[in-house]
């Protein structure tokens, strides 16, 4: 094999390799116990104590506290790129504590986010006027997902009016 061949190989390896990249670090995606389910932190916390686990789903609202900033998750289920699918079925709702300050106006509600921490336990909350048994999660890493962008409106110009304007195919 010459050079170039080796050259052009290393090249699509890498694109490869790069598009296959996980969002969250690999040394905590190694300590995710895949066999802990949302369904089981949801029904006994207590019990998966300490487990490091990995959710995704919608932000209802972010607090920040003293202890840290509180994000409530509608938890959805992830895509093989950890990314929480867009579908009505969802286990329950988790509140994620990351250690640190995040802007409620970026980690605003309906963003889609995925978090990976370690069960804290629960934490009980209400929701409307019922008593809501929250999963906590510490979390270690929050990926939050670019909001999908509306498409562009093209410039029409009709020869029939004098000022242009906006349509939508």
């Amino acid at each position: 094999m010459n050079r170039l061949n080796i050259v052009i190989i290393s090249l699509i390896v890498s694109v490869l390799a790069t598009g296959c990249a996980s969002i969250i670090s690999e040394e905590l995606v190694r300590q995710v116990d895949s066999s802990v389910t949302f369904e089981k932190v949801f029904d006994n916390p207590e019990a998966v104590k300490g487990t490091t686990v990995l959710f995704g789903g919608e932000i209802v609202s972010t607090k920040n506290l003293k202890e840290g900033a509180l994000v409530e998750v509608v938890q959805k289920p992830l895509d093989s790129g950890q990314k929480p699918k867009h579908v009505d079925d969802s286990g329950g709702r988790f509140l994620a504590l990351y250690d640190g300050f995040l802007d409620g106006e970026i980690y605003e509600k309906g963003r889609a986010v995925t978090v990976c921490g370690v069960v804290q336990g629960s934490r009980v909350n209400l929701l409307d006027e019922i008593e809501y048994k929250y999963p906590l999660i510490a979390a270690k890493e929050i990926h939050l997902w670019k909001q999908p962008q509306p498409p562009e409106k093209p410039f029409y110009h009709s020869p029939y009016h004098i000022w242009p304007y906006w349509y939508w195919y």
